[in-house]
């Protein structure tokens, strides 16, 4: 009867091993779990877009810019408290950046009609044509036809007239652009080029930067036009 009872027993045995790692299996692998939550532009312009920065903060620079009406923007789980801003870090086309968390809701769900906000163009403020930065410190520089507006990670910012801008006269792919005030300067020469890396991203800019900044400071990063 004994040996009888150790086949049973080790059938028994089995049959509970099965049972608990299926139980197991289908937990770990449940839909549920793998369920990714997508997530809303809200509050952003149809003629703007949402900026994508490499750090978090307004002065980080701009390495990609999300539609208007997209819904299928992923947050990394990464987030940043920057005052009264919450910051987080999103996967948009295959490139990773900080938003602010403000301009994002869960893709399907109603913004209340009392948060919505309609956003009221700035005349006074020029669209920028080119927008230049770099890493490492970070800096980035918005250059329209009328302004060069530089902003340091750290410092004040600073937004001149352009004065001046011209094209090399021996080479085409060279130009030049100075900006300033009786105080204060902005100069920068660009080179469009095969391909400039800010040397924290996968992005490739079509334009080389080198900005002088007050006769001073030097900086070198990428541009790429808006």
């Amino acid at each position: 009867m004994q040996i009888m009872n150790k086949p049973i027993y080790s059938f028994r045995l089995i049959l509970a091993f099965s049972l608990l790692m299926g139980t197991l299996i289908g937990t770990l692998f449940s839909p549920s779990l793998f369920a990714e939550e997508l997530y809303a532009v809200r509050d952003v312009a149809v003629d703007d877009y949402l900026n994508v920065r490499a750090q978090a903060g307004t002065k980080a620079m701009v390495i990609t810019m999300i539609p208007h009406d997209a819904t299928t923007v992923r947050l990394t789980g990464q987030t940043k408290k920057l005052g009264r801003s919450t910051w987080v870090k999103v996967l948009w086309q295959s490139k990773q950046g900080w938003v602010n968390r403000h301009y994002l809701i869960k893709a399907g769900e109603q913004i209340p009609v009392s948060a919505q906000k309609p956003t009221i163009p700035n005349p006074k403020t020029p669209n920028p044509t080119l927008r230049c930065g770099g890493t490492e410190p970070f800096w980035s520089i918005d250059v329209s036809r009328k302004t060069a507006s530089f902003k340091p990670m750290d410092g004040a910012n600073m937004s001149l007239p352009v004065t001046f801008r011209s094209q090399s006269a021996n080479n085409p792919t060279i130009a030049a652009v100075d900006a300033r005030n009786k105080e204060r300067n902005i100069t920068l020469f660009l080179q469009k080029v095969a391909e400039c890396s800010d040397g924290m991203s996968d992005i490739n800019y079509p334009f080389r930067v080198t900005t002088i900044i007050n006769n001073k400071a030097v900086y070198s990063g990428c541009c790429h036009q808006q």
